[in-house]
């Protein structure tokens, strides 16, 4: 699996743990995983085509914090949000691609 975490400035803090193809993320003291484990070829669709773009899945989370999800040549491509401050290092502001 390779994770990319896309940075928002903020103040509130998000945690995740990774295990096979199952995300745990914690955030405001509140716990969801995410199992990719069966997901197939192609993108996962999140959020409706049409407006208001509602999402399509729920998350007890306050945010919903997979931005998208897609599997190519088997290999699982998860963006995950990840709050970072404005003291946040080059590295947290413009991440890269890393293989979990």
């Amino acid at each position: 699996m390779r994770i990319y975490y896309s940075p928002q400035v903020s103040d509130r803090e998000i945690l995740y743990s990774l295990n096979g193809e199952v995300i745990t993320a914690t955030m405001d003291g509140v716990t969801d995983t995410f199992d990719f484990s069966e997901f197939g070829e192609g993108t996962l669709q999140l959020y409706s085509n049409e407006p208001p773009f509602e999402p399509l899945f729920t998350t007890a989370l306050s945010i919903m914090p997979i931005i998208s999800a897609k599997r190519e040549s088997g290999i699982l491509y998860v963006e995950l949000l990840k709050f970072i401050d404005d003291s946040a290092t080059e590295e947290d502001r413009f991440p890269n691609w890393q293989e979990v």
